[in-house]
């Protein structure tokens, strides 16, 4: 790790007060890994916990997370993804196929010093989180995800029309250049419709959070590669019929009710995951750890404590 710097402030430009004051301070630092640089936050000592952000988003979504379990005794790691915010932003789709994506966990591990963590993730950080602990099941002591579906079940879902009609996003972004002139387009203003009907309820996170997503978006060559891990899925599909395992540690599903996709769509089957646990949570939406933050953080704190 490198270029470590210790602050109460918050080490990406776009937030002016991240830190909530009174515990750890934030660490910053870059991590070389498989031919990238990935910017981290860290905070706090003790067992290691990684989490990983969705998209459109960075470390930031976490903020509401990370003093909470940090102060609780453990070690929390949050990256911004490759191609996003302050990390690396490779050329090329291939730069974002799950088997690199996965490497990419597996390295940060590795140079925190530790041997396992606990992986836990929200939208597509809840894929790589997954995928992570199906794949290296050695390497993992517990894994959560917040509104993100098992890739089983994933798979399962895109025969679906349905799922379809709600995902339809992700077919756009399969056509080269046009989705990001869609996307920069009036001030992000279809992203906001994508993410709004994410909700049955509307609404997005607060306007603060906002603001930070758009300015790391705006970051150069960010919006290609944000929308290469999209293009990259097909990938996935092949990756998933030779490279994974059931999840055999303790698992957890947390799931913000008022998200368009049900909570049935992202199940996976006892065979999957059999040491599953699933909170619902009826007044969140797709961003349950921003909508109900208490009721999250107590939720993975419970868990963790297993």
């Amino acid at each position: 790790m490198k270029q470590q710097r210790r602050t109460k402030s918050p080490p990406t430009p776009s937030v002016a007060e991240s830190h909530p004051g009174g515990g750890p301070a934030y660490v910053e630092r870059n991590i070389d890994l498989n031919g990238v640089r990935l910017h981290v936050v860290e905070a706090g000592r003790g067992p290691l916990v990684v989490l990983l952000h969705g998209f459109p988003e960075f470390w930031y979504a976490w903020h509401r997370q990370i003093p909470v379990l940090a102060a609780a005794g453990y070690r929390v790691v949050v990256p911004d993804l490759r191609g996003y915010n302050l990390s690396d932003k490779p050329r090329g789709v291939r730069a974002y196929g799950i088997d690199r994506l996965i490497e990419d966990v597996e390295g940060i591990i590795a140079a925190c010093g530790a041997e396992r963590a606990t992986v836990i993730g929200h939208d597509w950080g809840a894929m790589i989180a997954w995928l992570f602990a199906m794949v290296h099941p050695e390497k993992v002591d517990r894994v959560a995800a917040l509104n993100g579906m098992h890739p089983v079940a994933f798979r399962n879902a895109m025969g679906s029309l349905s799922h379809l009609r709600q995902t339809y996003y992700g077919l756009v972004f399969q056509i080269p250049v046009l989705p990001e002139i869609l996307l920069r387009a009036r001030s992000y203003s279809w992203l906001r419709r994508i993410y709004s009907g994410h909700n049955t309820a509307g609404g997005l996170p607060p306007q603060e959070d906002q603001q930070a997503w758009l300015q790391a978006m705006s970051r150069p060559g960010a919006l290609t590669a944000m929308v290469n891990y999209y293009r990259g899925a097909g990938q996935m599909m092949k990756f998933l019929k030779t490279a994974v395992q059931p999840v055999k540690a303790p698992s957890m599903l947390i799931w913000g009710e008022r998200d368009r996709i049900g909570i049935e769509t992202a199940l996976p089957t006892n065979e999957w995951a059999p040491d599953l646990e699933v909170v619902r949570i009826a007044e969140a939406g797709h961003w349950p750890h921003s909508d109900e933050s208490k009721t999250v953080n107590e939720a993975l704190l419970k868990f963790l404590e297993k």
